[in-house]
């Protein structure tokens, strides 16, 4: 029993004696900086944010493009059919023309014209 009545006296001196503070103190910064940075921490938090309103961001640009496709769709369809919708889309596919249309025909790739070269002054 003395065995164990002084190995309580002695973490007593050390809990409440030097050592102690340092190792509560080490303690609670461990936690706080978890509490921070950690991977549930404050700054994971504002870069999930982040992340959420980029997602968000796109979400509403895939939403708005799929109203502007469902709209034009509704103009294909066969009990409403926009004459001047179909014009395009023949025209678009099968490459046909009208008799009376101007063609303007471009290359594919055409670069821009470089900038004249400037004079340099020395």
């Amino acid at each position: 029993m003395s065995l164990l009545t002084s190995l309580r006296k002695l973490l007593r001196q050390i809990a409440l004696g030097a050592i102690g503070p340092f190792v509560w103190g080490g303690i609670i910064l461990y936690f706080t900086y978890y509490a921070i940075y950690g991977d549930r921490g404050l700054m994971a938090m504002r870069q999930l944010q982040v992340e959420k309103e980029q997602a968000q961001a796109r979400l509403d640009e895939v939403r708005n493009e799929r109203v502007r496709l469902e709209n034009r769709t509704a103009l294909l369809r066969s009990d409403h059919l926009d004459p001047d919708l179909l014009d395009e889309q023949v025209r678009k596919m099968l490459n046909y023309s009208n008799p009376d249309d101007i063609v303007i025909m471009l290359p594919k790739h055409e670069e821009a014209p470089s900038p004249a070269p400037t004079p340099q002054t020395r």
